[in-house]
């Protein structure tokens, strides 16, 4: 071994020691394309397994993209086989499974499903990826122009469940030192010089031009994003703390308490939760971007937001919570009589109160916030909430207007309209509580006023 590969093994075996990647007797499995960078951490594990005491495997998938690549991973499990280290192959017509989908996303999801079917047949613990420092600093930039916070900026972390990446303080130039040192019979892929791609345009065009201003530019990026992991850890312990603390016992959040928290704290619950859920309605693993985030955060009770995956999130009774159905209206039985009150008295739960009075002149206010009527009527006077198939008798209309279509016409959320108060004459809906009148006949002189508001609750 030379001494500048030998130098690069200490590196990476201090790395490994720091990060506590992984302990003496653990079996990993290394992620090797065939390329300099997968071929070069393969030649430094295999140099570092008998000084660190494990057990070393490789891994190779053809994703059946270029006519070359099948004999690509001969030559892996050849070079694997003259070391004397274990290699098991894979492949899959990644072009063909994309359809039409972002090929990059299915190449990687197709190699990462073989790499972990592979780590459990080898009973291999860890899975030893070739990321290094430039791989680093362009997934730093992906993120930064994606609008990502501390999380995203954060990048590849050193260990990730069962991903290791060893050699994430290393650079390209060091990993084509130890390829050339030993000979290693590396592959090119062309495709990585394809600026279709995202991460190439980055690697090929806009890191040489931002490294005009700064020629240390992935060495102090790599620096960001070491920071940046440190404080993202901190809050995420400090998120979870305070996700245990709303949850509630019988599901969901309380929403007083998750407003009454720092936004960055409410923005990573929300995701935590939403992730939580996923995970315990065995779903598909997915992110909550920022905007939906944000749109669940301000959420107002009542309302309803729709999410990826045919889910909901929604605000009710104080409650904030994910589900994939709507949530069970809340149906109030009650039917209040009208009784003169100079004092705001509450209808029953459902979140509205009303205040009445006989006065001898109309208010100079908005019509539909009040309603005036013969005194003679108070007797008659009652409010309810909504049932099936109600209908009313719009003023200023002719024919009869289903309260479904009222709702939908003033972008009434659908968990408010079952709390929404319907004022009685008899069995007659004359008022929908703030919204429109019904068809009645108006008093000349002696007015009963009834006014009727939504109850602002604490926070």
């Amino acid at each position: 071994m030379s001494q500048q590969t030998k130098e690069i093994c200490q590196t990476v075996k201090r790395y490994i020691i720091k990060e506590e990647l992984f302990s003496s007797g653990t079996r990993v499995l290394a992620a090797v394309s065939g390329g300099s960078d997968s071929f070069a951490m393969l030649k430094i594990l295999a140099d570092l397994q008998a000084d660190l005491g494990f057990y070393l495997a490789a891994a190779h998938f053809d994703h059946q993209l270029r006519p070359e690549s099948a004999l690509e991973g001969q030559i892996v499990e050849d070079w694997c086989s003259w070391q004397g280290i274990d290699c098991l192959r894979g492949r899959a017509p990644v072009a063909e499974l994309a359809k039409g989908e972002n090929l990059e996303d299915t190449a990687r999801k197709e190699r990462y499903k073989f790499l972990f079917k592979v780590a459990a047949m080898v009973g291999a613990e860890k899975i030893a990826t070739a990321h290094h420092l430039e791989d680093q600093a362009e997934t730093v930039l992906l993120h930064l122009l994606r609008g990502s916070g501390s999380e995203g900026l954060a990048a590849m972390y050193p260990k990730e469940g069962a991903i290791i990446r060893p050699l994430l303080q290393l650079t390209k130039k060091q990993l084509s030192v130890v390829c050339e040192e030993n000979h290693l019979p590396y592959s090119f892929d062309e495709s990585n010089l394809d600026i279709r791609f995202s991460r190439n345009r980055l690697r090929l065009q806009t890191i040489p031009f931002l490294a005009e201003y700064n020629p240390r530019l992935c060495e102090r990026l790599s620096k960001t994003a070491e920071i940046l992991r440190a404080e993202n850890d901190l809050l995420h312990s400090a998120a979870c703390g305070a996700y245990e603390e709303c949850r509630l016992p019988e599901g969901g959040f309380d929403a007083a308490k998750l407003d009454s928290l720092p936004l960055a704290l409410r923005r990573r619950i929300v995701r935590l939760a939403f992730e939580q859920y996923l995970m315990e309605n065995n779903m598909r693993a997915q992110n909550l971007n920022f905007d939906l985030t944000e749109r669940v955060i301000c959420l107002k009770e009542g309302a309803v937001c729709s999410l990826p995956g045919r889910l909901l999130a929604y605000r009710q009774n104080g409650v904030l919570a994910f589900s994939d159905q709507r949530p069970q209206a809340v149906l109030h039985e009650e039917v209040i009589p009208v009784v003169l009150t100079d004092k705001w008295q509450p209808l029953a739960d459902w979140g509205w109160e009303y205040r009445s009075a006989v006065i001898n002149s109309l208010l100079p206010m908005a019509e539909d916030y009040y309603i005036a009527l013969p005194a003679e009527y108070l007797p008659r006077l009652s409010f309810r909430t909504r049932r099936k198939g109600d209908s009313f008798a719009p003023a200023g209309m002719e024919g009869t207007k289903k309260l479904k279509a009222l709702f939908i016409d003033k972008k009434i959320s659908y968990q408010k309209r079952d709390s929404w108060p319907l004022l009685l004459l008899d069995e007659q809906i004359i008022w929908v509580a703030n919204l429109r009148k019904g068809r009645f006949k108006a008093p000349q002189k002696s007015k009963l006023l009834l006014f009727c508001r939504e109850i602002k609750k604490k926070i």
